[in-house]
């Protein structure tokens, strides 16, 4: 029988503790606290809810200048081999937002992928589309304060839904906010990344990784070797919400509510330094892989709120 983390082993680890063998028990998966449970009692430390609506408290581009910049690597160019370029910056510190890749509905914001003045009308090639991207100013850090808080844990959700097109590599993550920061590391949280096209991944191919060497080995795992989570739903066909719960050595993954991973990880850009700490980051991607269509685009990942909470 597969090792399970029990609520008290849990609950344990939000005040703090370490995560030990000694914790994992043979129990049933109705032992394990849902996201929901992690997050009662933490304080909300910010809660982004995007659209026009009157309850909604990021109406437009204008709203979203006040809390996010655009990609750090925005710009002209392609990177990563990507075939979408980050519109918006560098022209001030935290870039600007169009109104074509960046849009809004009633309830949600999209990040839209378009092709761009580059397309030559017949074959789309890289560098031929823009896309939509969002970051924000604050940064976080479990134990070191920052602009985010002070807390010695961190939550955070997205709701969202993305395109199902070949190429398409929507994600929220982690990742340290000063890229020239020294010696930054490769630490950096997957929250959630879709590579549709890649190796024959497909919507249902919903990836969680944890980079850097801060990374243990997961004491609780429902990823396969390749930090994927599969059980035959396409995640595409509408929302849902990607979640992580993060203490000073521990990554928690949940997907609607429910715990997929528990891995033991330590932030060590800049040895844990705040100058280091990271940024949360949602983007729509196009990746170099797949086949490419200019029918396919514009493409949407809509998206109707973001949640950061601390303890």
């Amino acid at each position: 029988m597969q090792k399970l983390i029990s609520s008290a082993a849990l609950l344990g680890l939000i005040g703090g503790a370490v995560l030990s063998a000694s914790d994992c028990n043979d129990l049933n998966t109705s032992n394990i606290l849902s996201f929901n449970q992690v997050v009662s009692g933490m304080s909300v430390v910010r809660d982004f809810e995007f659209g026009t609506d009157s309850d909604r408290n990021i109406h437009n581009t204008t709203d979203l200048a006040s809390y996010f910049c655009v990609y750090g690597i925005a710009g002209t160019t392609v990177v990563n081999g990507e075939w979408g370029i980050y519109p918006g910056g560098p022209s001030s510190s935290c870039g600007t937002f169009n109104t074509t890749n960046w849009t809004f509905a009633n309830r949600s914001m999209q990040l839209v992928a378009t092709v761009n003045g580059n397309y030559n009308g017949s074959t789309l090639k890289a560098g031929d589309l823009n896309t939509g991207q969002i970051t924000t100013q604050d940064t976080y850090l479990p134990g070191v304060s920052t602009s985010g808080g002070n807390y010695k844990a961190y939550a955070f959700e997205i709701d969202m839904q993305f395109p199902n097109i070949p190429g398409a590599w929507p994600a929220f993550w982690l990742y340290t906010r000063d890229p020239m920061a020294i010696p930054r590391d490769a630490s950096e949280i997957d929250m959630l990344e879709f590579e549709i096209g890649l190796n024959g991944q497909t919507s249902q191919d919903a990836a969680f990784a944890t980079h850097g060497p801060g990374v243990g080995t997961p004491t609780y795992d429902l990823l396969n070797t390749f930090s994927i989570y599969n059980n035959g739903t396409n995640w595409a066909t509408t929302h849902h919400k990607y979640q992580c719960y993060w203490t000073t050595d521990y990554r928690y993954t949940y997907l609607d509510g429910a715990l997929l991973q528990a891995i033991p990880f330590t932030w060590t850009s800049h040895g844990g330094a705040a100058i280091a700490a990271p940024q949360v980051i949602a983007n729509l991607a196009i990746g170099p892989f797949g086949s490419h269509l200019a029918s396919n685009y514009p493409a949407s990942m809509d998206i109707t709120h973001i949640t950061v909470w601390g303890r």
